[in-house]
């Protein structure tokens, strides 16, 4: 429920804060603050935490990753794919992978869509499928790409697999996630 998830949130920025005013210097401070910045829809701030972190470790494979998210969230997929390109060269099988398969690749996918880079998109989105069957993003990603792309039948087969992912899953809501990729965080 959502009133856990602000209770969450609340927590971790708390103890983010904290272990800031101990180490300023801790990249995984930062990564921390940025990530709860980024979740409450304040991505433009995350990217400065997100480059905090990187200014003190540029090989965080992480805080690539996630600096690749929220500039997805800003519509600057260029930068997102060179970020995720990084985190993907320094660590492959990341601590993000381990319990979170298909992520890096879902994300260049996100990134694709907003460079109109359908085809491309297709591809991340099918290695993240492959990486992770389960993840109800990554067909949402495909959905996307494949219906600019062209390839509806592709597209509905997604759809088919997301609805059964999740089952109360609507095209509002598509919508909606859609559009959080196309504005000002």
């Amino acid at each position: 429920g959502w009133e856990q998830q602000e209770s969450t949130l609340a927590f971790i920025s708390e103890t983010a804060h904290k272990a800031l005013l101990l180490d300023p210097d801790d990249p995984w401070a930062h990564v921390t603050k940025g990530f709860v910045l980024a979740w409450t829809g304040r991505a433009s701030d995350a990217i400065v935490e997100y480059e905090a972190s990187l200014a003190r470790d540029p090989n965080f494979a992480i805080a690539h990753w996630l600096l690749a998210l929220a500039l997805c969230y800003l519509g600057r997929g260029e930068e997102a794919l060179r970020h995720g390109d990084q985190a993907e060269r320094l660590s492959p099988r990341d601590l993000m992978a381990r319990g979170n398969a298909g992520v890096s690749n879902n994300v260049r996918a996100i990134a694709c869509f907003i460079e109109g880079r359908y085809r491309d998109g297709m591809r991340f989105a099918r290695r993240a499928i492959f990486e992770s069957p389960n993840l109800a993003p990554a067909y949402r990603a495909l959905i996307i790409n494949c219906a600019l792309a062209g390839e509806i039948a592709e597209a509905r087969a997604g759809l088919q697999t997301l609805k059964r992912l999740v089952p109360e899953i609507s095209m509002e809501w598509i919508k909606h996630v859609t559009s959080m990729y196309m504005r000002e965080g």
